[in-house]
């Protein structure tokens, strides 16, 4: 980016970078034709001197091969990005708005099938990016946004039926058309409180 920054792209292969002890070069087994044409990172592996990072892929691995994974993402123009957080922003404010028009008319078991299918999406459209595009997208605001709108939505779904339970046959063609109204107004203003929320949060993010 334009402070110089870049991600590190952790699907290149670090088992096939070679590997040099100081013992065997000291020894002689290391020759001439094996470091040929090579650029030489340096760096030590001693768990004394606790230069260790923890990575997404590798675990935890030396200094020296943190820079060396971060020399070859640039050297193979396979540099990550982050997805720009508008784009997570669309994201949950279109589910709000979905939350909020679809909401009265979801049964619990519909809600609880549309968060895993839609978060099994976003998963699915996040790796295709980062491995396509090069472009890394934060999803646990949208994982958040959707628990808490199947909450809501649950909570008042369950309510409703309740209240109707209560209701005597007569008076149920009455209710149901106020108890829809409710609910569209419930969901529709926590969605919107919720998503602005989750908004504001994201956007004070550079």
């Amino acid at each position: 980016d334009h402070d110089g920054l870049f991600g590190i792209n952790f699907a290149i292969n670090l088992n096939a970078v070679d590997r040099i002890s100081v013992a065997d070069r000291r020894a002689g087994k290391v020759t001439a034709e094996r470091l040929r044409g090579r650029d030489v990172v340096i760096g030590a592996s001693a768990q004394e001197l606790r230069d260790f990072s923890v990575t997404p892929r590798y675990g935890m691995i030396p200094g020296g091969l943190v820079h060396t994974l971060a020399a070859e993402t640039l050297l193979q123009g396979l540099a990550m990005e982050d997805a720009p957080w508008q784009w997570v922003a669309g994201l949950i404010a279109a589910l709000a708005l979905l939350a909020a028009i679809l909401g009265h008319r979801l049964s619990r078991i519909d809600w609880l099938l549309g968060a895993v299918v839609m978060a099994g999406g976003v998963e699915l459209g996040a790796f295709w990016l980062q491995r396509e595009q090069m472009l890394r997208v934060t999803t646990a605001p949208v994982h958040v946004a959707l628990f808490t709108f199947v909450s809501l939505g649950s909570v008042a779904v369950f309510t409703c039926s309740a209240s109707l339970i209560r209701q005597p046959p007569a008076r149920r063609n009455f209710t149901v058309p106020f108890c829809h109204q409710v609910l569209t107004k419930i969901l529709t203003r926590s969605a919107t409180r919720v998503g602005d929320a989750i908004l504001s949060h994201i956007a004070d993010f550079p």
